[in-house]
């Protein structure tokens, strides 16, 4: 069972961060738990500060694997 079957990853340029984001990324955590920003990092949505940590870390430990999986091939 996952957590998240889908991690929406959000684009925003560089020089439009501070506009764009903040928008950009509550739009997504209305429909998903998790959400990460190109370049940034991940941004979660939970019913307690725990609960979001744990999901936090739960998806850089799954990019992590998945990126070391890739170099095995």
């Amino acid at each position: 069972q996952y957590y998240f079957p889908v991690v929406p990853v959000i684009t925003v340029p560089y020089e439009q961060y501070v506009e764009q984001a903040p928008n950009l990324v509550s739009d997504v955590l209305k429909n998903y738990k998790v959400a990460v920003v190109k370049g940034h990092g991940v941004y979660t949505c939970a019913e307690t500060i725990n609960l979001a940590y744990k999901w936090s870390c739960s998806v850089e430990l799954s990019a992590k694997t998945a990126w070391l999986a890739k170099q095995i091939n």
